[in-house]
């Protein structure tokens, strides 16, 4: 009887087909599901795999890669599956995807799984990437047009614990980017006043100036950040 209703309701018990209706695939003909795009028109669409792989279904990758998706297929922005694992923490997700020939140390768009891994302050997911031969300072940090490093990524997020870690495995809490901004400045852009202190202890110069001359200071934006930076010497 269940089953009945729910075939008269268009309802499925089978959780892939449930989870691509929630991504709003219709079996489309001539459009299967390996090129289905989610979001498409959109600025920042994707396919179903960088869906799957963000949410951390490994049933649904599993299914996506039997119809053909590709595991390196890159979306509107250059991103890979395995960087949207990274930027959810999707442990099992970036296990499979490697599985499958995913690269661990990949450049999509400037930035490495290890850089999505960091914004996010996943620690885990990174020492994971880190032991599969991921990089701290990666050849595509040195290549891409910003030179950002996880570092700057780790501050720009706030995530004290991600910073830690990459400054245990080497990183320099005073790298620049191409711009010449450092960690410091990345967290003031975003008021994070205990990144700024964790970085002050660490060595971090609060009147470090970039290419155009901005301090850390004028990045800032909230009072509490400004504040902070004021009574810390910056200007």
């Amino acid at each position: 009887m269940i089953g009945i209703l729910k075939k008269i309701l268009g309802l499925s018990s089978d959780p892939i087909k449930v989870w691509l209706k929630e991504k709003g695939y219709k079996g489309k003909r001539g459009r299967g599901p390996a090129q289905y795009v989610c979001g498409y028109g959109h600025e920042h669409y994707r396919y179903l795999i960088h869906e799957a792989a963000a949410d951390g279904r490994v049933d649904v990758l599993v299914w996506l890669e039997e119809q053909g998706a590709d595991v390196e297929a890159t979306d509107k922005e250059d991103y890979r599956p395995m960087h949207w694992a990274a930027s959810n923490g999707q442990l099992d997700a970036m296990k499979w995807l490697k599985l499958q020939g995913a690269s661990v140390d990949a450049m999509s768009n400037g930035q490495t799984p290890m850089h999505s891994a960091a914004k996010e302050g996943h620690v885990e997911a990174m020492k994971w990437l880190k032991k599969q031969g991921a990089y701290i300072n990666s050849l595509a940090s040195i290549m891409s047009e910003l030179k950002q490093k996880p570092m700057h990524m780790a501050a720009e997020g706030g995530h004290v614990e991600a910073m830690k870690w990459l400054k245990e495995q080497g990183a320099k809490v005073t790298v620049k980017d191409a711009e010449g901004n450092t960690p410091m400045h990345y967290a003031a852009r975003g008021d994070h006043v205990e990144a700024m202190k964790w970085l002050k202890k660490q060595g971090a110069d609060v009147t470090a100036e970039n290419n155009d001359g901005q301090t850390p200071l004028s990045c800032a934006s909230s009072n509490e950040a400004k504040k902070w930076l004021r009574l810390n010497g910056g200007q």
